[in-house]
């Protein structure tokens, strides 16, 4: 039923719309500033305008940052589609969310030193990347759960 009044408009007035969609594209606006900085910070410290100047760090916190501009957004789509079509239940879009920013978290703590990523201490890198996938793939799937009623 993809009716566009599936909510009262006096519920739409009074009550928060899309709560968890917003929470976690607010918190992903703050990561996403949050790496921007730790990019800045060597750029004028080290006067790089441009590129990555040879410096590993800020090669690897600029590759962080762009796996964070790759996912954040599908992410945020996605769960915004799930909430908007009560794909799922809030609280366990609630509990996407939260994992999804965890990982985005520890992926990008994984590459703010490269002095952690060379000694071998890969594991925010592998657990972020895991769980943003297992994330993005389950709420996808759940927008796909109900295509069956597309065909009858």
């Amino acid at each position: 039923s993809c009716s566009p009044t599936m909510f009262h408009a006096s519920e739409l007035r009074t009550s928060p719309k899309l709560p968890c969609t917003k929470f976690v594209a607010g918190m992903c606006g703050l990561i996403f500033f949050v790496l921007s900085a730790g990019i800045i910070v060597i750029r004028r410290g080290q006067m790089i305008p441009d590129g990555t100047g040879k410096n590993k760090t800020l090669g690897r916190r600029v590759r962080g940052h762009a796996n964070f501009c790759e996912n954040a957004p599908l992410a945020i789509v996605l769960l915004g589609l799930c909430e908007l079509n009560q794909a799922l239940p809030l609280d366990v879009l609630k509990v996407v969310g939260a994992c999804f920013l965890a990982a985005r978290v520890l992926h990008g703590w994984a590459f703010w030193d490269v002095q952690k990523l060379s000694s071998g201490l890969l594991t925010g890198r592998v657990v972020g990347t895991v769980f943003s996938q297992v994330c993005i793939v389950t709420l996808a799937l759940a927008l796909l759960a109900p295509l069956d009623s597309l065909f009858k």
